[in-house]
């Protein structure tokens, strides 16, 4: 299993980074099926274990309004209470259910931090990881 770290760099942006024996398991992936390794589905799998142990999730453009392809991840926040008109939030549906006061609304988990990808026109983050070490994915409001 290929074990991934994080830290938040000081101007606000998420690097991911992959230890020796990751790169190794990135590399055999890699000379397995080189156009393979470049994949959005190659990096979900290299990522989700780094996901499934913490409160990073992949978020989509809608989720946050964004205006790009970049693999994007963030934190989403707890549920709040919106009118079931609604439309003008970023974030994702959770449910429709009734607020204390007995009036059904529609309960959304507002994005709190994005990071993108930005360079995903270029390489892909699998592609950093395997050759530096790390990747950047870059912070956003």
């Amino acid at each position: 299993m290929i074990i991934l770290t994080t830290g938040l760099l000081a101007i606000g942006d998420l690097k991911i980074s992959v230890n020796e024996d990751g790169r190794k398991e990135l590399t055999a992936l890699h000379d397995e099926d080189a156009d393979r390794f470049g994949t959005n589905d190659t990096m979900f799998e290299i990522v989700e274990s780094l996901l499934a142990n913490s409160d990073l999730e992949w978020v989509s453009p809608e989720e946050c309004g964004a205006l790009t392809d970049a693999p994007l991840i963030g934190i989403f926040g707890d549920a709040v209470a919106m009118p079931l008109d609604s439309d003008d939030f970023c974030g994702r549906v959770v449910g429709q259910w009734p607020d204390a006061e007995g009036v059904l609304q529609k309960w959304i988990e507002p994005v709190e931090t994005v990071f993108g990808f930005m360079d995903y026109q270029l390489r892909s983050p699998q592609d950093d990881l395997l050759s530096k070490g790390y990747c950047v994915f870059q912070g956003g409001e």
